[in-house]
């Protein structure tokens, strides 16, 4: 593969090399991992983020992967407008795999602390950043389809005793209008290789038991569920050749 100079951090990356620690550079056009291109393997629709339709439980209709076309980049500050709207969209609830805890809705809404922000996730990925005890390096990416957020997809690059138990390597969040639509599974799927180029050949993800919905999402991605560790489900999902 060709390697390019990766984009401005204000330009956006659709088609752009996303680099990450260990020299692995993934173009995910033409690699093939804009998510829904890889999904092959994570069968035919699924719900996101443990959302079922309307009326009753189980998983969404089925939906053909292919049609969907959305991609996994890097935090990019062009997205700003579409990530406050899709920020907001979550209310008070939980969002895996965001890495905002620490940065208040509100603030975010001025330019430069969003910038900040952006660059923040950018850069967790370094061995040296620094971060607060009990947390690991990890990769931030979001989940856009043209210039519409998504949601948030999060690599831990090793395990710790609490991931380890409960939150495993990769978590995720798509905003509650994109839900049922199959973004969470394809983008799952994605994310695979990104996580083998990071040196993990086996991926733990995890769902608490009563989510469904995320349950069929790593299941239909090939994970083999192990144990039930304080309420959450933990699955193995192997991450693929290099």
């Amino acid at each position: 593969m060709t390697r390019r100079e990766p984009p401005r951090r204000s330009e956006p990356i659709h088609n752009q090399p996303l680099e990450v620690p260990g020299g692995t550079t993934f173009n995910f056009v033409a690699d093939g991992i804009a998510a829904g291109s890889t999904a092959e393997n994570a069968g035919k629709g699924a719900d996101d983020d443990g959302d079922t339709p309307a009326g009753g439980g189980g998983p969404a209709p089925p939906l053909d992967y292919y049609l969907l076309m959305p991609l996994l980049i890097a935090p990019d500050v062009s997205y700003h407008a579409s990530w406050l709207e899709g920020s907001a969209e979550f209310g008070d609830a939980r969002r895996d795999g965001g890495g905002a805890e620490d940065w208040p809705l509100g603030g975010l809404a001025d330019a430069r602390s969003f910038r900040r922000f952006v660059e923040a996730l950018r850069n967790d990925a370094l061995p040296e950043a620094p971060r607060k005890p009990g947390h690991v390096p990890c990769t931030y990416l979001w989940v856009v389809e043209g210039g519409t957020f998504l949601g948030s997809l999060a690599i831990r690059h090793e395990l710790n005793d609490f991931l380890l138990n409960e939150g495993g390597h990769i978590g995720y969040s798509i905003r509650p209008s994109a839900r049922r639509r199959g973004y969470a599974a394809a983008a799952l799927a994605a994310a695979l290789p990104i996580a083998r180029g990071l040196g993990i050949t086996r991926a733990l993800l995890t769902c608490d038991e009563t989510n469904t919905g995320s349950r069929a999402t790593i299941e239909r991605n090939g994970g083999l569920y192990e144990d039930t560790r304080n309420g959450r489900r933990r699955y193995w999902i192997e991450c693929g050749t290099q």
